[in-house]
């Protein structure tokens, strides 16, 4: 109900009819609207004076005001706060919260209204701008395609636990009926993300209740799933087989990687990674066998129609597509995951190499062990012929991967400078080690030629010291 009462003329004398009317209307959707209110608050029901009767003295206190504004937004509303405030102050309240919280114009004051009798026009020309904004509305709702959303939610969450719950009678007519819920429900879903863009700019339209939305909007979301679910299980023999495994196969896809590989050190990611794979392989393995039976099971005629809508089989149909495509990627994915980690075990300790012999050279000792770990690192566990031996690999692996996604797909370039950087590094890093290893010698037989002369220099100054304690004859 829209109660529209533009201007003062309405109140002529020669459209009295017409103002009774309008006034019966309005005076209805206020008493409608603040009975809901009332029922909801135990304060407000025990206060006085909330049943209003008319436009003039059931409004003097302010608490009809606050109540319409409680029953439309009841966050704006503190209930109790108001029932200790005095009359203008409770007025001041009202007009303050809908000027500000709703867009309602302040027509009138707080000394307009709180006299013996007020004017019925004034009051009767404000409260119009609340049934204008706010119509027949659901409680808490802000506006009219608000109220609309709300509305459909709640009745679209009644009939859809009512379905998932109830047996099946019919399942390819069942089925029929949930297409036709799903495409109503990605029809609200659109009406909602305009909403949702618009009413976000609003400075009227609280933040909280757009969550709401989102979160209803979720659980309608998660209760077509479960239709869906009971009736994709419901199918009989082999295909309720083939539904089983593509339940799997979604959940393992819907996954994904649930770990974050950059906070672990490359031994634990190479394991995970390992673990991912072995579970891809005993989902995806038989696949192509399933696949194949699907095909048999969608040529037969005793199938399609008979034991299956065509709606349902088609949805199946799609299901098994992506799939066999995602599949296919997740399995690229991890088999470059994996000895992408088998690398950088070593080359992560190359680097560290690397680290450590670009530092300062102190004592004979620290420079020996330095060569050393160069020795132990090169030449005995021979990461540099490890990792070149498993470049290859990584490159292939990476050039699979690219091959099934878009050449501007942010993986793949990961994929692919990653292998950039290791062939990079590994030329830079043969020749730099080949110089750090000659460097090490030169500084080891440097310091043994220091120390070997140090030891001379030593025995000679000691000597020395020696005869310059003699006496004259004895020095002679």
């Amino acid at each position: 109900m829209v109660i529209i009462i533009e201007d003062s003329s309405m109140f002529d004398e020669d459209s009295k009819d017409h103002r009774s009317k309008a006034k019966d209307a309005l005076l209805e959707w206020v008493r409608k609207k603040t009975r809901g209110c009332f029922s909801t608050s135990e304060v407000l029901r025990k206060l006085e004076g909330l049943d209003v009767r008319d436009f003039t003295s059931s409004w003097r206190d302010g608490f009809a005001f606050n109540a319409l504004i409680y029953a439309i937004r009841p966050e704006l509303i503190d209930l109790r706060r108001i029932s200790r405030m005095e009359v203008r102050e409770r007025l001041e309240n009202a007009f303050n919260v809908a000027e500000q919280h709703l867009g309602v114009p302040r027509l009138i004051d707080a000394e307009d209204v709180d006299v013996t009798k007020p004017d019925e026009k004034s009051i009767m020309t404000y409260i119009a701008q609340f049934s204008r904004r706010f119509p027949d509305l659901p409680f808490g709702s802000i506006n009219k395609e608000h109220g609309e959303l709300l509305r459909w939610l709640a009745d679209t969450r009644q009939r859809l636990t009512h379905v998932i719950e109830a047996p099946i009678i019919d399942i390819q007519a069942e089925y029929k009926e949930y297409v036709k819920q799903v495409k109503e429900f990605v029809e609200k879903q659109k009406q909602w993300k305009a909403f949702e863009r618009k009413e976000s700019k609003s400075p009227h339209f609280p933040g909280e209740k757009l969550k709401e939305l989102k979160d209803q909007f979720d659980d309608i979301t998660h209760s077509m799933n479960r239709w869906r679910h009971k009736l994709d299980t419901n199918l009989p023999g082999d295909l309720r087989q083939i539904v089983e495994w593509i339940y799997r196969a979604e959940d393992v896809l819907a996954r994904g990687i649930n770990f974050d590989s950059s906070n672990l050190a490359p031994e634990e990611n190479l394991q995970r990674f390992n673990e991912l794979n072995e579970e891809h392989m005993t989902i995806f393995t038989d696949k192509e066998v399933v696949s194949t039976k699907f095909q048999r099971l969608k040529r037969d005629p005793s199938i399609v129609n008979q034991q299956i809508a065509i709606e349902h089989l088609t949805n199946l149909d799609e299901r098994l597509n992506i799939i066999m495509n995602s599949s296919d990627e997740r399995g690229h994915y991890l088999d470059f995951e994996q000895i992408h980690w088998k690398v950088q075990i070593y080359f992560a300790q190359l680097e560290h190499l690397m680290e450590i012999l670009n530092k300062k050279q102190g004592s004979i000792h620290q420079t020996e062990q330095l060569y050393y770990e160069y020795k132990r690192k090169i030449h005995d566990e021979k990461i540099i012929v490890t990792i070149e031996s498993l470049l290859p690999e990584l490159t292939r692996k990476a050039q699979s991967y690219s091959q099934l996604r878009k050449k501007d797909d942010q993986t793949s370039k990961g994929f692919n400078a990653y292998c950039e950087y290791v062939r990079k590094t590994l030329k830079s890093a043969a020749i730099d080690l080949k110089t750090k290893e000659h460097m090490l010698q030169e500084t080891m037989d440097n310091w043994k030629i220091y120390l070997s002369s140090y030891d001379q220099l030593e025995r000679w100054l000691t000597e020395g010291d020696q005869v310059l304690l003699r006496s004259s004859e004895e020095k002679f």
